[in-house]
């Protein structure tokens, strides 16, 4: 059996979430839709950009979206 941390979890469910929306979505969407403190999606999200698995766009049409395709 594969054990996996709390932080682990919480970055597969978040980026499960965003290989199912179909457009770029905001901390607070997906702090929304994962009952997770918004404090902790933060945290994940700078973790997954700097992994290279999510990419981020500033300003006020900005979110994030995974860095490549979901079939991918």
């Amino acid at each position: 059996m594969l054990r996996l941390g709390k932080l682990a979890d919480y970055g597969l469910l978040i980026t499960t979430f965003l290989a199912k929306s179909n457009h770029q979505v905001t901390t607070e969407e997906v702090s929304k839709a994962i009952p997770l403190p918004l404090a902790t999606v933060r945290k994940l999200m700078k973790l997954l950009v700097d992994a290279g698995i999510v990419a981020s766009q500033r300003g006020a049409k900005g979110g994030y979206k995974l860095a490549f395709s979901p079939a991918d």
